[in-house]
């Protein structure tokens, strides 16, 4: 069944499913690689280098199957404001930065600063809202700073209009 970059709500979890890593009601989207769990990738968190990896929504059914049965490391919970559709645009970019944040142990704990809002650094801001961090986004142009905020940015900054530095201090209490 097609469908392959998946978003939804979590309806049942499965034996061995830790609620720290997903919980019924969770919305998530959906990484497109599952891998055997085993091998040297799988256990670093590349599952697209697994040797017997498998697609969601060509190897495995995909989204428009009426449930989905996949591994729970493979949903990404999605922050309450970030729409479907903003979850789907960033599974495709999303297995780099994810899994660089999941090694860094990156959570609730955290302030991500993430700089330049195109693709990939609005999917980086999606994913550290999705690991619960506060994210600071910063640009030059408002109008991708909105975007950003869009897709779970608490703080943006304006590096052409404020000095950056000061204000993640201000923002962070730093020194």
């Amino acid at each position: 069944i097609p469908g392959h970059e998946p978003c939804g709500i979590v309806s049942e979890i499965g034996p061995g499913v830790d609620d720290t890593m997903v919980k019924v009601g969770d919305r998530v989207a959906v990484y497109l690689a599952v891998g055997c769990g085993h091998c040297v990738h799988c256990r670093m968190g590349y599952y697209m280098h697994c040797p017997d990896w498998k697609c969601i929504g060509f190897d495995i059914d995909g989204g428009h199957a009426e449930k989905l049965l996949i591994p729970a490391i493979n949903c990404m919970k999605m922050p309450d404001e970030m729409s479907f559709s903003h979850g789907a645009l960033s599974t495709d970019k999303v297995g780099t930065l994810y899994h660089a944040q999941k090694q860094l142990g990156i959570s609730g704990r955290d302030t991500v600063i993430m700089f330049g809002m195109g693709p990939m650094g609005l999917v980086g801001v999606a994913v550290a809202r999705s690991l619960d961090a506060t994210v600071i986004a910063v640009d030059v142009v408002d109008e991708r700073l909105d975007i950003a905020k869009s897709v779970g940015a608490q703080h943006t900054i304006n590096g052409k209009t404020t000095d950056v530095v000061r204000k993640v201090r201000d923002l962070t209490g730093g020194p």
